[in-house]
């Protein structure tokens, strides 16, 4: 049974992201914690007094009691376990605290909230939580809802290096009930840092490259998951994988995460970053929990 967290504020788009996870999920029982953190603003904390903050608490606690049931309505039809946590405090370590207190494999949380002041503070909250999660990490957007008989596009970004293949080992242990286009993506740059000079032996590097997005296709199809391989030469790596997505229409991008130390927790890698920031579809941060 997979363990994953779920953050929620109770706006449309928290509900949205429950019924993507609902839809991924597919036949797979799903030990669910749903979380939501009270907030208030900052302006009670100041000059609020005791009761006003009390009663904006117990009026956040009694909406979120509501937006569960909400959610639960979600996964009736299916065999997961639900329960409801409440917390106060900063959103993002809360989250990324009770993640870690509950062993949780997956983070889910939405990339806006409720208005445009709860959008900014929910997007700083996704940033947080995609950069200290002790977990992989699914951020849902807001995108075209799809019929439930569409196939579900998902590429995942892939190279030869350990988060990558933890990233694709995690997808494959996924129970996919959905139908899906699976694609592998590799976007090689041919030239070097200082931009003015061309990797030597680009020939090498491109069937290199081939070769590795060959073996994670086959490791997929051991498990049933037929995928196509595709190849990109590009200056910017994070860039032309963003723009590869929104082309082709992507409801999911995939992408590695390593995480050594306490200064790579601080300083995320660039393309998980740049995706974080740019990529036009929901994005599943793969972590693995032995280095985070």
């Amino acid at each position: 049974m997979k363990k994953v967290l779920f953050a929620t504020d109770g706006s449309h788009n928290s509900r949205e992201a429950a019924r993507l996870i609902s839809r991924l999920a597919g036949g797979e029982t799903l030990d669910l914690i749903v979380v939501t953190v009270l907030q208030v603003p900052h302006n009670v904390l100041q000059v609020g007094t005791t009761n006003q903050r009390e009663e904006l608490i117990a009026a956040e606690a009694a909406a979120a009691v509501t937006t569960f049931e909400e959610i639960k309505q979600i996964f009736d039809n299916t065999d997961s376990r639900l329960r409801h946590v409440t917390r106060e405090g900063h959103c993002g370590k809360e989250i990324c605290d009770l993640a870690a207190t509950e062993k949780a494999e997956l983070i889910v949380t939405g990339a806006k909230g409720r208005s445009m002041i709860e959008r900014t503070l929910l997007g700083s909250t996704s940033d947080y939580i995609a950069h200290h999660a002790p977990c992989s990490v699914l951020v849902a957007r807001p995108t075209e809802t799809k019929d439930a008989t569409t196939n579900f596009k998902i590429v995942i970004g892939y190279q030869d290096s350990e988060a990558a293949k933890h990233a694709l080992e995690e997808f494959r242990l996924v129970r996919w009930r959905i139908k899906s286009d699976v694609q592998l993506v590799s976007v090689i740059s041919l030239v070097s840092s200082f931009q003015t000079e061309i990797v030597v032996d680009t020939d090498k590097i491109r069937h290199s490259a081939n070769d590795t997005l060959l073996k994670a296709k086959d490791y997929l199809a051991q498990s049933g998951i037929e995928a196509t391989t595709h190849l990109i030469e590009a200056d910017h790596i994070a860039d032309s994988l963003v723009d590869y997505a929104e082309q082709q229409g992507c409801d999911l991008l995939v992408v590695g995460e390593n995480q050594h130390n306490v200064l790579s927790r601080i300083l995320m890698g660039s393309i998980s970053r740049f995706v974080l920031r740019y990529a036009p579809c929901n994005l599943w941060i793969s972590r693995n929990q032995r280095q985070a």
